[in-house]
């Protein structure tokens, strides 16, 4: 029989304080050495990431800021917060590497900790460290965490749901906006916070704070250059589906990446969409083939979301928190390798009674997913040629394991009509503080004011001076300059000129007779579709006035010529149907010299695929000669090593030694020339042809001058007017102290309810 005196035996105590030390040592034994082994881990030289340091670097040869300048893929703390790594490596790639996996190593160790305690808050869970380490031990985590940027909105999202379990609201609220100023999934948890919280008072704090963190956080953007901030957030919507069913449903089989040039980021979003028409081919401006689709998706996403917190459990409010995201990622358009470090988190959270029932068949699909893409880290060109089953056995699990929970959650949800009325009476109830005089004047102060900066941007957007666009055609040519004139600019003005060209040409942008350095780009430049005919150059304009001077620099040719150096000088005849080739390395620069030269070219490799490449080197001497294709299922560029009279077929073996065309189809052949430093050589190509003929024969012409069609974009950045910054800034101070004053008046209706309830109670129990 229980006795309460056990409960002052001091040797009880003694016991329970040596369990307490035992595991709080066990804890931190566990925790050192997780650290320990993602350090060690993290330190390895494997998957060393580039992109991430080429964003920077962009950023810093430019001397743009992000968010002013130039929009950026991600919110501010997002992005920003691993910009001191780059300036701390002084150029040094790996030093930067190795600080970007040291930063996201810490976080991932802090955010596992709070997973421990999310967990050991929730009473139906025994065994919180446990669970815990299931999400920090998945190897699509630990990978993931070494290029995604996941992690810098987790850790704040995973202690957001810790305050919500701890009843903080205003802590609960400015973690949360801060986790959406990381990347903007986290945002969805305000749902459950909402829920969680059963005072009006709670609810509006949480509210606020989020709303204000996030405001205040992105004010000084909106001041500046609000249209360029606002980009980096609505430039997704225009983006394609991939990596899911629903880019599968959608006839979309590539990646999410958006191949465009750097130089598209200094023009705001909705005038950008004025210089790319929606193409199939291109993701960053998408056409969709069933233009509702994506409607569809967010009235689904939407509805969802509402059932979820109309009928589910107060008491099983973690569970909703990883609902909330698994029910809306399902519906969601795209799905990327880096979503790994969130998705499994919420796993847990979602299914926390059996959670490796769904986080290993999870796992086995975010690990497909990755050797899909990445398998040539792991060896050259290792399982390219199962990219697509690999991709479509993920994505079809990984939409199955959704689908189950979120169905499952459904159907176990029950709407309580009661409780719903008693909420919308509840809520009509706090309506009577919007008779409070003060505030309505307040309200309307905002609104003013609010209005008066609202008219300056839709001022600019509806501005026909500040984007202008002309088209022009001019006469190419190998010999003589052509230029182009560009005139009514001001000083920092972004032009893009787009030539309708497949040429490699010789630019000079002058302006008062000085030469100023101008860009190239050009999209998808892997597989060139939709811009095989296409060449862009960018600049920011110097002075009112400037001149661009363009000359080809090699005959017309059928393909799309670039060359990896300036000193390559190329010249090209047609003589007897074959097109000859004098190459010559100028040795200034101390480097080899490399010749493309693309020819796009749709077609399925059969049994009797044959791609033919006869050539002759007439005297010189020639590094290399390959014979590249793209293949689109792949989504892969091989190299083949080309002899003078070469046949590639199906099971011929690439440069690794790899067979991988059958059953594919290729939209693009490239030829590829390596001269040394200082070298020259002679080429006579005497057939490109595919299937003897009967598919595809490149008929070859080689000519001094063209007609070039060409369209000139100019955009002119918002500069901030007083009146704007003034009605902003007297807008965003009004609207705190008429949050202010709503925050009393509803903490004095929660007052007046609680007195009211606490009578009734003594009244019933004196009955």
């Amino acid at each position: 029989m229980y006795s309460p005196k056990l409960e002052h035996d001091p040797s009880t105590r003694r016991i329970e304080a040596v369990i307490k030390l035992t595991s709080r040592k066990t804890l931190y034994i566990i925790f050192i050495c997780y650290s320990v082994g993602i350090a060690v881990i993290y330190s390895l030289p494997i998957g060393l990431e580039n992109e991430w340091y080429s964003f920077y670097a962009y950023l810093d040869r430019h001397g743009a800021l992000p968010y002013i300048d130039v929009r950026e893929g991600y919110p501010p703390l997002g992005f920003l917060i691993y910009m001191p790594i780059y300036y701390l490596s002084h150029g040094d790639q790996t030093l930067f590497f190795y600080g970007f996996r040291t930063l996201n190593g810490a976080l991932l160790i802090a955010t596992t900790f709070s997973l421990y305690l999310i967990l050991k808050s929730a009473p139906d869970i025994k065994r919180p460290l446990k669970s815990a380490m299931y999400y920090a031990l998945m190897p699509s985590v630990i990978i993931a965490n070494t290029y995604s940027n996941d992690i810098v909105a987790l850790l704040p999202a995973a202690l957001a749901i810790l305050m919500i379990m701890k009843r903080k609201p205003l802590s609960c609220g400015i973690l949360l906006g801060l986790a959406a100023l990381g990347k903007g999934f986290p945002a969805l948890l305000l749902i459950p916070a909402l829920i969680a919280f059963k005072k009006p008072t709670a609810r509006f704090k949480v509210l606020c704070s989020m709303f204000f963190t996030l405001v205040f956080a992105s004010l000084p953007f909106l001041l500046v250059n609000p249209f360029t901030y606002i980009s980096t957030f609505t430039h997704h919507g225009s983006r394609g589906p991939w990596e899911t069913i629903w880019a599968f449903i959608d006839g979309y089989y590539s990646h999410g990446g958006l191949l465009h040039p750097y130089f598209d980021k200094f023009f705001y979003h909705f005038k950008l969409l004025k210089v790319y028409p929606a193409s199939h081919y291109d993701h960053a401006v998408y056409r969709w083939n069933f233009t509702w689709l994506p409607h569809l998706l967010t009235v689904i996403q939407i509805a969802v979301l509402i059932v979820l917190a109309l009928g589910y459990d107060r008491k099983k409010i973690l569970s909703l928190c990883g609902l909330t995201y698994i029910s809306y990622i399902l519906f969601f358009k795209g799905y990327s390798t880096q979503f790994s470090v969130s998705t499994q988190f919420y796993m847990i959270l979602a299914a926390m009674n059996r959670p490796l029932v769904f986080m290993i068949p999870l796992e086995v699909s975010q690990i497909m997913q990755m050797l899909s893409w990445q398998a040539q880290a792991l060896a050259p060109e290792f399982l390219r040629n199962e990219h697509l089953p690999l991709l479509v056995s993920s994505t079809a699990i990984r939409s199955m394991v959704f689908t189950y929970l979120t169905l499952d959650a459904l159907t176990k949800t029950r709407i309580d009509r009661k409780k719903l009325t008693m909420s919308l009476k509840r809520f009509t109830f706090y309506l009577d503080v919007f008779k409070d005089k003060i505030f309505l004047l307040l309200l309307l102060a905002v609104i003013l004011t609010a209005s008066i900066s609202s008219a300056t941007l839709i001022s600019y957007i509806n501005s026909e001076s500040d984007f202008k666009s002309f088209n022009g055609e001019l006469k190419a040519s190998k010999d003589e300059w052509s230029t182009i004139n560009i005139n009514g600019l001001a000083k920092g003005d972004q032009v893009i000129v787009k030539l309708a060209t497949n040429d490699w040409l010789d630019v000079k942008a002058l302006s008062d007779s000085s030469e100023f350095h101008v860009e190239r780009g050009i999209v998808n430049p892997y597989n060139l579709k939709g811009s095989f005919n296409q060449t862009m150059i960018f600049f920011t304009a110097p002075a009112r006035s400037c001149r661009l001077m363009l000359k080809m620099k090699h005959p017309s040719m059928p393909f799309k010529v670039e060359g990896s150096s300036s000193d390559l000088r190329i010249d090209a005849a047609v003589y007897n149907s074959t097109l000859i080739l004098n190459l010559q390395d100028q040795g200034v620069d101390g480097r080899s010299s490399i010749l493309r030269m693309a020819y796009p070219c749709e077609v399925y490799v059969e049994e009797d695929f044959t791609l033919n490449l006869r050539y002759k080197i007439l005297y010189g001497r020639v590094s290399n000669v390959y014979l590249e294709v793209f293949d689109d299922t792949d989504e892969w560029l091989y190299s083949f090593q080309a002899t003078e009279n070469f046949t590639l077929k199906p099971d011929t073996k690439d440069i690794h030694g790899y067979s991988n065309l059958s059953n594919d189809r290729i939209s693009l052949i490239v030829i590829t020339v390596t001269i040394g430093d200082g070298a020259s050589a002679k080429i006579k190509l005497d057939e490109l042809s595919i299937n003897d003929d009967k598919t595809c024969k490149v008929r070859f012409y080689a000519k001094n001058n063209k007609s070039l069609r060409y369209k000139v974009f100019i955009e002119r950045d918002f500069r901030p007017p007083v009146h704007y910054l003034a009605a902003s800034i007297a807008s965003m101070t009004l609207t705190v102290v008429t949050t202010y004053r709503l925050y009393r008046r509803i903490e004095r209706k929660d007052s007046s309810v609680e007195k009211s309830s606490e009578t009734l109670n003594i009244k019933s129990s004196r009955r």
